[in-house]
Formats: C-alpha cells, sequence, structure tokens
C-alpha cells in the first residue's frame, strides 16, 4: 500500500482533501494485487461513504495512469 500511496503522491499534486481518496484508492489496488476480493462498493462503505464507488474507480484509473501501469515494488 505505501509504495503505490507514496509514489502517487510525487507523482502529482493533490489537494488536502484529496488524500483521503487517494489513500482508499491506494489501499483498493493493494487488495487487488493480493487478490482480496473488496468491491468499490466496499470501499466506499470503507471512507463512511464519504466518496463514491464511482469516484474510487476513477481515481484507480488515475493513480495507474500516473503510475505508467507499474503497481509493484522492483525487485532486486
Amino acid at each position: 500500500f505505501e509504495y503505490i500511496y507514496f509514489r502517487f503522491l510525487c507523482s502529482c499534486k493533490i489537494t488536502k482533501p484529496q488524500l483521503q481518496l487517494a489513500a482508499a484508492v491506494c489501499l483498493y489496488i493493494s487488495f487487488k494485487l493480493h487478490s482480496l476480493d473488496v468491491s468499490a462498493d466496499a470501499m466506499a462503505d470503507y471512507t463512511d461513504d464519504c466518496y463514491s464507488a464511482r469516484e474510487i474507480v476513477a481515481w484507480e484509473m488515475l493513480v495507474l495512469v500516473k503510475l505508467g501501469w507499474s503497481a509493484r515494488p522492483r525487485t532486486p
């Protein structure tokens, strides 16, 4: 999670209110990478419905594009 989150924060400027959304989306991506079955609706619930499932999915695409679709750390 941290790897994706910090790389995303270094790749673009976001506003302070967007930090929670970015964190939720990076966690969502991490769940998918580890084959955990969590839906965008569930992630919206985890944010206490501050963000919709649609926003989470849209930001998932934004994060992945900003990371060049590279969401896993490099291995030596």
